[in-house]
């Protein structure tokens, strides 16, 4: 699971190339949110770079992630912004942690203050 806002360096299986030997390309950037045209089972991720501002990764090509979580104190209020996949296809969620606090756009969030979506990402 990746949180948006969150740095990381990802290792991608490479889509085709013609080189022998291990095919793997290495990735550090911010989780960026997906774009509307983008499917929950891809991962958008900054590049830093104005031409090229941002690439998308499918999920099942990263073979391993390295997270880089940034130092803060105890009084400091975090917020994580999560996106995760819904069981029917094409659907995703929004899991919001603001704090000790968690929310999901699900409905059944909505009814019950909780739900699987939730309790993937704690």
């Amino acid at each position: 699971m990746y949180a948006i806002g969150q740095d990381i360096t990802i290792q991608v299986k490479a889509v085709k190339t013609n080189t022998p030997g291990p095919n793997i390309n290495t990735y550090t950037g911010k989780v960026l949110p997906n774009p509307r045209w983008v499917g929950p089972d891809c991962l958008c991720l900054s590049t830093g770079r104005t031409d090229f501002p941002f690439r998308i990764i499918d999920l099942d090509r990263i073979l391993g992630s390295e997270h880089y979580v940034s130092n803060t104190t105890k009084t400091d209020r975090t917020t994580e912004t999560f996106i995760v996949a819904g069981t029917k296809p094409g659907s995703s969620y929004t899991v919001t942690r603001d704090g000790k606090h968690w929310s999901c756009t699900c409905v059944g969030f909505g009814f019950r203050k909780d739900c699987k979506h939730v309790r993937e990402c704690k």
